[in-house]
């Protein structure tokens, strides 16, 4: 079986007839980290395969039907399961992209449907799709060693896990929180601008979260607001949401500002956006915050964040500190 699949991805026809997309005048690839599945069966493959003829398949493994999940709360690693049984494919030219532009096709048994990235609202809808194309094949890596960097201020004794209330900013389906209840954390309110973000989280992590609030949170809907402005938040967590547009500085500063003098600040930045020149308003966000001492006990962990369907690592920095002010309206940019 093994040789056969090595010839399927040596033949155009076999593709075609496999049922895998033709994209312009090139047939797509599909990489992945671990698997690369076709019809019944899984392959694995190289991380940085562009090219299925220089891929070298390994013993194939019997895929089950698709079956989504329903009911109490899950493993992470349940949801990743559901995600490996549908097929991802990559545009040739996926080097070209930029991190916010990239593209994929996928089939979850409903035929071939062209997917971006970001484009959450249409993402989230469809159970193990984010977990296949993010952690699966892009492997990222932000959610853990977001929660190995609190989890050494827990083991410092900076922070008591069971009675801290964590705000979630820029929530998703829930991953960070989820990575942070593996390390005794309990109490976590969401937001996001998403309404399927939490419906993704409802359904994948149910109870997971105490509240969560969708909207602005610069101006929340009345039905929305007292989901985080009742009582102070102990931490706050940022992952991978912030220098694209989707969270700029001001709400950031707003979501810290939720937090009470002493509590943690957890968030990751694309590594070049932290340089000096950086045009998100970040760079120099953090670093007057660090100068002015309203972020103390400062940790960061450079880190790879994920690869692009290119293969090429996307750098971040995660950075860990405590706050000891509130962020005033003259230190936000503009």
């Amino acid at each position: 079986m093994c040789g056969e699949a090595s010839v399927a991805w040596r033949s155009a026809t076999r593709a075609a007839s496999e049922g895998w997309p033709r994209i312009g005048m090139t047939w797509a690839y599909a990489v992945s980290s671990k698997t690369l599945t076709s019809g019944g069966i899984i392959m694995s493959f190289e991380p940085t395969v562009s090219n299925p003829e220089t891929a070298t398949p390994l013993t194939p493994v019997e895929v089950h039907p698709r079956e989504l999940l329903e009911g109490e709360n899950r493993s992470i690693a349940e949801i990743e399961a559901i995600g490996r049984q549908i097929r991802v494919a990559f545009p040739p030219r996926s080097r070209d992209l930029e991190q916010d532009e990239e593209w994929f096709v996928f089939d979850a048994g409903e035929g071939w449907q062209e997917m971006r990235l970001h484009d959450y609202d249409a993402l989230f809808p469809v159970q193990g799709l984010y977990e296949r194309v993010v952690y699966d094949v892009f492997r990222c890596d932000s959610p853990p060693v977001i929660r190995d960097l609190l989890g050494e201020a827990v083991d410092a004794g900076e922070i008591d896990p069971l009675r801290a209330r964590v705000l979630d900013l820029g929530a998703g389906n829930g991953h960070m929180a989820a990575r942070l209840r593996e390390i005794g954390f309990r109490h976590f309110v969401g937001v996001d601008l998403s309404s399927p973000a939490r419906e993704a989280a409802e359904r994948d992590f149910p109870s997971l979260y105490r509240a969560y609030a969708v909207g602005d949170l610069l101006n929340l809907p009345p039905e929305e607001a007292p989901k985080v402005d009742d009582e102070p938040f102990q931490a706050m967590t940022c992952v991978a949401a912030l220098g694209f547009g989707d969270i700029p500085p001001s709400v950031f500063a707003a979501a810290v500002n939720r937090v009470e003098d002493g509590g943690k600040i957890v968030f990751t930045l694309r590594s070049d956006f932290v340089d000096t020149d950086d045009r998100s308003g970040f760079a120099g966000l953090i670093s007057a915050l660090v100068e002015r001492d309203a972020f103390t006990d400062l940790r960061r962990k450079s880190y790879t964040h994920r690869i692009n369907a290119a293969g090429v690592p996307i750098e971040y920095t995660a950075f860990c500190a405590t706050k000891t002010r509130d962020i005033t309206p003259d230190e936000i940019p503009a």
